[in-house]
Parts: structure tokens; C-alpha cells; sequence
């Protein structure tokens, strides 16, 4: 959530100040102790130049409205420890620059950008997809091959399968990033060509897609 700014009033006047007293139990009385303090930071924009993807997608990363010739701190899903990378703005106070999108789970994620001089806040979502990569990406029948799923659910079984005929090639099992890893065999009907192999999640339901061309 960014805002724009607020209004402050006294604590005793509801809804009160940005930091409100509770009684909590055991007490019998109102404290601060133990109550949510909001930071409320100046706003700015952040845009990415897509929605979604599975990791290692290529993202242009575009901000506007942070203090000029300023550094900004690009980070994924908290603003804490080590950014994702840093950019300096322009006259303007804007910036573009890209951005490789880090190995992590499936579902929604977002990333922040803040103005280390300005202390202004720009945030963008973004929805991870999962993906099948091969190493070799090609072989022939009976060779094995690597399969890597990426973007799948922390800690969900995959299932590996060939596409055309449909076969299943193995069950994997993702990390808390979302990356599985799996020596499968090309299937001794696979066709000669470009075909598809299918990394399913079995808690997610989400399925990704990799390729590998049989020789």
C-alpha cells in the first residue's frame, strides 16, 4: 500500500493518530505498548513492463517521480537487507533500467522502489508462472535429461510430463523457491522434432511448460 499522505489527529479523538493505545490482557488499562505503528512514505510511481512470468523473466523497471539524480533501491516483496539492484534517477527524477525477476514461488509478488534521499515510495505487482527448463534441450530417444521446474508452489509435488503421447516422466518436489529439479528419460515413441514437456503442480494446479527437440 503507498499513500499520498494523511491526517493526524489527537490519539483521544477516534480514529486517532497513525500509533493508537490498546488495553491487551492481562491490563486494565490503555498502553502503547504492543500497538502497530504506520510509516507512511511519500509516494512516486513504479511501472514494470509486464505482468507476470516465470523467474528469470526480463522486466523493464520504470520510475517516476523520485528526487532527482537521486539512488534508488529496488526490492522484491519487503523493504529489507539486500535490494534486488540500485538505479540513480535522471533531471527528472525518473529512471528505466532491467531487471532479471529472482527465483521465487508461484503467485503474486511485488516490487519496491525507494528514493535513498527523497525517502519516496514507488510499487508495482507482478504474478510468477511456472516454467520447464532442459539441460540438454535436445537428445535422442532414451537419453537422459534435466528437467528444472521454476516457479512452482514452495514445497508442492510436480509431475513431469511428456506431451504427445501424453506420458508421466517422474514427480518432483519444489524447494521454498519454487524450483524443482529431475533426470527424466525421453520416451522411446517421442517423435522426431521440437516437443513439449509439461512440469504440473499438484497443489497449485499451475503448469509449466519446457521444450525439447528430439533428434
Amino acid at each position: 500500500m503507498v499513500l499520498s499522505g494523511y491526517q493526524a489527529n489527537a490519539p483521544a479523538t477516534p480514529p486517532g493518530d497513525v500509533a493508537q493505545p490498546f488495553e491487551f490482557s492481562p491490563g486494565d488499562s490503555l498502553s502503547f505498548f504492543g500497538s502497530i505503528a504506520l510509516e507512511v512514505w511519500p509516494a512516486a510511481s513504479l511501472s514494470l513492463s509486464q505482468t507476470g512470468g516465470p523467474p528469470g523473466t526480463e522486466l523493464t523497471t520504470t520510475g517516476t517521480g523520485f528526487a532527482p539524480t537521486e539512488t534508488v533501491a529496488i526490492y522484491v516483496n519487503h523493504i529489507a537487507g539486500v535490494p534486488l539492484l540500485t538505479t540513480t534517477t535522471g533531471a527528472t527524477g525518473a529512471f528505466t533500467v532491467n531487471a532479471r525477476e529472482p527465483q521465487t514461488p508461484y503467485g503474486p509478488m511485488d516490487f519496491y522502489a525507494v528514493g535513498l534521499t527523497s525517502g519516496k515510495l514507488g510499487a508495482a505487482s507482478f504474478f510468477v508462472t511456472p516454467a520447464m527448463v532442459m539441460t540438454p534441450h535436445t537428445g535422442a530417444p532414451g537419453a537422459t535429461l534435466m528437467a528444472q521446474g521454476v516457479g512452482f508452489g514452495a514445497g508442492e509435488a510436480v509431475d513431469i510430463y511428456w506431451d504427445e503421447p501424453r506420458q508421466l516422466l517422474g514427480t518432483a518436489t519444489a524447494n521454498g523457491a519454487g524450483t524443482s529439479s529431475s533426470a527424466i528419460i525421453i520416451p522411446s515413441n517421442a517423435s522426431r522434432g521440437p516437443n513439449a514437456v509439461l512440469g504440473v503442480g499438484q497443489t497449485t494446479n499451475a503448469t509449466g511448460f519446457g521444450e525439447v527437440v528430439v533428434k
